[in-house]
């Protein structure tokens, strides 16, 4: 397992991600039941989202190889501080912002 830009190793940004997912969407599960709506969604969202890239690391890992995991879980330590900085989304953003 390799160093990470802004992690130890892909377990620590996956734990992180664990963590993020209870702890920063505050209006989850009970918990959310009587919040704003669009504030409810939002913490859904991201609560899932975390969870799932979480996931996504160690199934690479499994499926592919823990090289392949590696590099993934480096990209994703590096853009969730610095942003998408290889514009890996330009190709559909406009059509989401279209919307």
């Amino acid at each position: 397992m390799q160093r990470l830009p802004y992690h130890n190793d892909r377990n620590d940004l996956r734990r992180g991600l664990l963590e993020a997912s209870r702890d920063y969407f505050p209006a989850t599960g009970a918990a959310g039941a009587n919040a704003d709506p669009a504030f409810r969604i939002a913490c859904v969202l991201g609560s899932g989202y975390a969870y799932n890239l979480a996931a996504a690391i160690e199934w690479v890992a499994r499926n592919v190889n823990e090289d392949a995991a590696d590099e993934l879980a480096a990209w994703l330590s590096n853009s969730l501080t610095n942003g998408d900085e290889d514009g890996l989304n330009d190709d559909i953003e406009q059509t989401v912002v279209a919307r």
